[in-house]
Formats: structure tokens, C-alpha cells, sequence
């Protein structure tokens, strides 16, 4: 097998300010507190102190969770040591359809293996999935793709009927059986059977991928985390009710750190408007944007004075879903991150959200990249050694490859 190892910049589609994050971080350090390796990792868990309380209270929530998922022993001899004083390190993906896109799978291998790294290195240590059910876009996870025998084959289920519902919650219906039985044969006896085991029509999206991850990585010790428990949002409030108690002031912050990445050159990932707010609100069961409006809070239907959604923060919590900027500072309140493996989009979030880690948290973890591959199968291997060409050309567009693949089949005494 030919592997080669590629840089930000020879990837398409990439981010600015993430090729710089990894290729030239000195370019982006005012927006992060650590430069992206294990090393700094490590020195950040020797200082970081988490409430012993919240810890025992996060992981006894995490072992309920997990005993559900059917997650083996190993990732309970994990829970303990969460309980006992270990940090963790985390990364995290919507629940896609059979595992969603094959970097999920990565994210969680290098959190697995930066945990065992960082143990060996003295500091306990273990990983942890952070699943994202309380997204609400329903289209990306609802289909897959993958490359067997050099076809492309597709798996999608049908929109379902639910809007804005967190797709955590939707159930799969009766034509996953059928995806289960095209995709079964084509995946191996193992893998086919933890389909045949996990998804089944009454079974969610969630509930679906925990149950495959949990077998998968059975032997790996991964903790998986469904944010959408309202155990786990009473333990946030906190940082809930200060993100609309301090929203004004969080809100001119986070407009200064728009104008000081375009200044710098970088597009800010997340649009700050001027009634932005940095929560959604659950109303009859959908997610739904709260607005700051002429002195009060909108969310659909509903319109009330500060000092009544504060209330409503503290009295029923899990009526309330952090947008992209506040998830990862709930994460790290829950639990003791040290480090977090993120793709280019979500390192380019982590720019915005360094605001309110400074000012919700008084720390942020060490953002690593997830590992990224280009898996090339024989077929397309044949065709790019037939026309002398690599990976990297064939990301220049459809234009400049027919050109390469002129020059390199037609003889240069017939091409002038």
C-alpha cells in the first residue's frame, strides 16, 4: 500500500484559518490559549483542577448511558477512573446512518490513542465520544456512502415527517431493514452483525449509534456521551444560565472576536448577528433559535423577560440546546477535557468560542486535529497511474484534470 502524508494546504476546501492553526500557528495564537500538540496536553492536566462532585455525578450519568448503548467492560473500568480523577479526551460527530462518514471512526481511534498515549506519559487518562444528537439537521445523517469492489454504494432513509425535532430522537422506521440487508453482506460477518443487532425501526439515530460504536470499540475502552440526557443538562445549568444572564456582554465579545479574525484575514465560522443569542429553546419538542428582541427573548411562541427564561433555565433545563459556539464550553464543564480532536470547521468554531471559554470556564483544552484520510481503491489507483497522475490533481477540477489527462495520453506531435 502506497501511503503519503499531505498537508492542509494540498487539501481542497480547506479552511484558512485552519491550514494556518496546523501549519503556522504563531498566525492564529491570539484566538486559541494552546498550540495543538499532546505535549501541551499534558502539561494542562498536570494544572487543571474539576469538582471532584461533578465528576462522580458526570460519570454515574455516563455509566447509566453506557450500560444501554451495551458497552463492554473496559469502557467501565474507564467510567471509573473518570470517577477516580482521570481526565479525558475527547472528540465527537453527529450520529450518522451506520456510523456516519468514515473520520467518525478516526476521531474516536485518536482519542483512544491519545488517551493510552497520555497515560503512559504518567497523566490518567481516557477517551470519551461526545455524540451530537442535538443536532437538528436531519439531512446530514440520514445517508452514507461507501466504495465496495469499485462501486459507489448508497444507503439513505427518508426525511422524516418531524422539523427542527433533534435527530437524536427520530426513529429510524420500517425501511432501515431493508438498508440493513443491502449493507450487511457487503461489510464482513462482524460489522454486519452489530447492523443486524442495533438497527431495527423502533430504534433512533442516537440509540442506533451508540449501540454500534459501543461494540465496535468494545475492547477500547470509549466512553460515548448523549448530550441530549436531561441529567446531563441539570449538571449544565450553569453554564445555560450565565450564557443568557451575561448575553449582552457575551454578545459584544463575540462581535469584537468577528472583527479581529477579519482583520487578521479569517471568515468567522459562525455568523454573530445583532440577536443572536447563544441558546435554542425546546418548545413542544422542537429546537428553536431564542432571539434577543426590544428588551426580552424570543423563541417561537415564546416571549418573555430575561428573569423568566433564567427560571425556566433552572426549572426544566433540558428545554434548552447550546448553539455551535456554547457546545463545546457545556462539554467542558462537564467534563475534564484536556484535549479535544476536532475537524477543520471545528477548530475554525474554537476561534469564536475562545471568548466564552475565557469568560464562562477560565480554560480551554488543547485542540488537536483529527486524523483525515483519502482512501483511493484499485480501480481509481489503475486510472491514475494509467494517466501519470496523483490524488492531488484530481482536486483541481474537472477542467485542469481533462487537460492533465490529455497532455499525458495523446503524443505531443499530435496535441499541436
Amino acid at each position: 500500500m502506497d501511503c503519503r502524508a499531505l498537508l492542509p494546504h494540498q487539501l481542497p476546501h480547506t479552511p484558512k484559518l485552519y491550514r494556518d492553526y496546523v501549519e503556522n500557528f504563531p498566525k492564529v495564537e491570539p484566538f486559541f490559549e494552546h498550540e495543538p500538540n499532546l505535549k501541551n496536553a499534558q502539561q494542562y492536566a498536570k494544572k487543571l483542577q474539576f469538582p471532584a462532585e461533578r465528576r462522580r455525578e458526570v460519570a454515574s450519568i455516563l455509566r447509566a448511558q453506557n450500560e444501554t448503548f451495551g458497552s463492554g467492560e473496559e469502557s467501565q473500568k474507564n467510567l471509573q477512573r473518570l470517577a477516580d480523577g482521570a481526565v479525558a479526551v475527547v472528540t465527537g460527530q453527529q450520529v450518522g446512518l451506520f456510523g456516519g462518514p468514515a473520520y467518525a471512526f478516526y476521531k474516536a481511534l485518536s482519542a483512544i490513542g491519545a488517551a493510552q498515549e497520555l497515560t503512559n506519559c504518567g497523566v490518567e487518562a481516557v477517551p470519551v465520544f461526545w455524540m451530537a444528537t442535538e443536532d437538528h439537521d436531519v439531512d446530514e445523517v440520514r445517508h452514507v456512502a461507501w466504495f465496495h469492489e469499485g462501486e459507489l454504494m448508497n444507503f439513505e432513509l427518508p426525511r422524516p415527517s418531524e422539523d427542527a425535532v433533534p435527530v437524536g430522537r427520530i426513529r429510524l422506521g420500517a425501511e432501515i431493514d431493508e438498508l440493513v440487508r443491502r449493507a450487511q453482506p457487503l461489510l464482513g460477518e462482524t460489522f454486519g452483525d452489530y447492523l443486524h443487532e442495533t438497527y431495527v425501526p423502533a430504534a433512533t439515530y442516537g440509540s442506533t449509534f451508540g449501540g454500534l460504536f459501543a461494540r465496535i470499540f468494545a475492547d477500547f475502552g470509549l466512553i460515548l456521551l448523549d448530550p441530549l440526557d436531561e441529567r446531563l443538562h441539570r449538571v449544565a445549568v450553569p453554564v445555560l444560565r450565565d450564557a443568557l444572564a451575561r448575553r449582552d456582554e457575551l454578545h459584544e465579545k463575540l462581535l469584537r472576536r468577528g472583527k479581529e479574525l477579519e482583520a487578521a484575514g479569517y471568515e468567522p465560522q459562525v455568523k454573530v448577528s445583532s440577536r443572536s443569542t447563544l441558546l435554542f429553546s425546546m418548545d413542544a419538542g422542537k429546537r428553536q433559535v431564542i432571539n434577543a428582541t426590544n428588551g426580552s427573548f424570543v423563541s417561537g411562541s415564546l416571549n418573555m423577560t430575561r428573569e423568566e427564561w433564567l427560571r425556566r433555565v433552572e426549572d426544566a433545563p433540558d428545554k434548552f440546546s447550546p448553539n455551535a459556539l456554547l457546545r463545546p464550553v457545556m462539554q467542558d464543564h462537564l467534563l475534564p477535557t484536556v484535549a479535544y480532536f476536532g475537524g477543520p470547521s471545528e477548530i475554525s468554531y474554537y476561534a469564536q468560542s475562545e471568548v466564552l471559554y475565557k469568560e464562562l470556564l477560565g480554560r480551554m483544552p488543547v485542540l488537536l486535529p483529527r486524523a483525515d484520510f483519502t482512501l483511493v481503491d484499485p480501480k481509481a489507483v489503475r486510472l491514475l497511474t494509467k494517466y501519470h497522475l496523483q490524488v492531488e490533481d484530481v482536486w483541481q477540477g474537472s477542467q485542469e484534470l481533462r487537460n492533465r489527462m490529455y497532455n499525458s495520453a495523446v503524443p505531443k506531435k499530435l496535441s499541436h
